[in-house]
Parts: structure tokens; C-alpha cells; sequence
């Protein structure tokens, strides 16, 4: 369990807002490469400063069977540090909880997939067919690592787990995404901001 908690401090350590994934998904890999599986990067075509990599990976049983999905994203939200009675990237225990940016929304779950693939590639006699592991950029965004490995050709699963935040419950199916651009021509403006009419109402 200290390995599960260390993980977990480790990536909340690193600052992975949407926008520059690139330290958590070399920890990631760093990590799986310690279990003895090849990581493999993934970079969709808009990050050409390659900051934003996705990592996977496929721990085969050597067995025939079928292929489960364990996900989960390295990105985070913003920090606005206003918003912050503690260094967001420091994790920090206050009353049992800890507190630090992803510490939920995703690390935690980072951090229990990262040792359940190390338990199961010290076990593979427990289980048959393939585990498909993969960590992704730009969720908090328009889900961009996600369907770049799509693409790629690289998601193939009869079951999925995403491990992300759902406290003490386990949601058996969830909604699913449809991301979309729309270009609208004209000047920019805000919906609680009209302009002056030339009438006086």
C-alpha cells in the first residue's frame, strides 16, 4: 500500500495542466518500464512541441483470452492560486484528506492502475488474455490523447475500466463524449454584455 500512496504524491508532485502533460507521462512510463513493459508515446498532430504525450502499453498474460482497458488521464485542470490555502503541487495532508491539484481528478486513479498492472504483471498466472493500459493527455480538454490512440489503432478491449473519480460508488457504464468544432466569423463579445442601442426603450 506505501508504493500505491507514494505513486499517487509523486504525480500530484508534478505539474501536468492541461497543456503540458509531457512530466507525468514520462513518470508513467518510467514506472511501467520498472515492471519490465515498453511504453509506447503517442502524440496527436496539434502538439508539435511534443508536451502532450499519451502513454500505453499491453501486458499479455501469454495466455489466450480477452482484452481489458484500464484508463485513466495525467492532465488536470488550471490552478488559480487564489483559490489555494496549500502549494497545489505539493500534496498535503489536512483531517485525513489530502489536498493538491488531481489528487481525485485523476492521480489517485493514475496511481491504482500503475499498481494493479504491477501486481498482475508479477502474476500473469491470475489472469488470461491481455490488459491494455493506457494514460492519456488532454481530457480536461477535447479528450485529444483519447481519440488520437483510436486513430492509431490502438484501442481494442472487451471490457474497460476508467478509473476515474467516483468516491466510495462504482458506475457500472457512463456517458460517453462527442467533441466538436464550430467557427463563427465576427467579433468577439460576451452574452451579459449588449450592445448600445441607438433607442432609448
Amino acid at each position: 500500500m506505501e508504493k500505491l500512496f507514494q505513486r499517487w504524491y509523486d504525480l500530484i508532485s508534478i505539474d501536468s495542466v492541461s497543456g503540458h502533460e509531457v512530466g507525468a507521462a514520462d513518470y508513467v512510463a518510467e514506472v511501467l518500464r520498472s515492471m519490465g513493459l515498453e511504453p509506447h508515446y503517442s502524440y496527436f498532430p496539434e502538439d508539435t512541441d511534443r508536451q502532450r504525450p499519451s502513454v500505453w502499453t499491453v501486458l499479455d498474460s501469454g495466455k489466450p483470452g480477452k482484452t481489458m482497458l484500464l484508463i485513466g488521464h495525467i492532465d488536470t485542470v488550471d490552478v488559480n492560486l487564489k483559490n489555494w490555502k496549500t502549494n497545489p503541487f505539493m500534496p498535503t495532508e489536512i483531517d485525513e484528506k489530502v489536498y493538491g491539484r488531481g489528487s481525485m481528478d485523476m492521480k489517485g486513479g493514475d496511481a491504482a492502475i500503475l499498481s494493479t498492472v504491477e501486481y498482475f504483471a508479477q502474476h500473469k498466472d491470475e489472469f488470461s488474455g491481455k490488459i491494455l493500459v493506457c494514460f492519456v493527455a488532454d481530457e480536461e480538454g477535447l479528450s485529444k490523447g483519447t481519440y488520437q490512440l483510436v486513430d492509431e489503432d490502438v484501442v481494442h478491449a472487451d471490457y474497460a475500466i476508467m478509473a476515474e473519480c467516483r468516491y466510495n460508488n462504482v458506475a457500472v457504464g457512463f456517458r460517453g463524449r462527442f467533441s466538436f468544432e464550430i467557427t463563427v466569423k465576427g467579433k468577439a463579445g460576451h452574452a451579459s454584455r449588449y450592445p448600445k442601442s441607438e433607442k432609448t426603450l
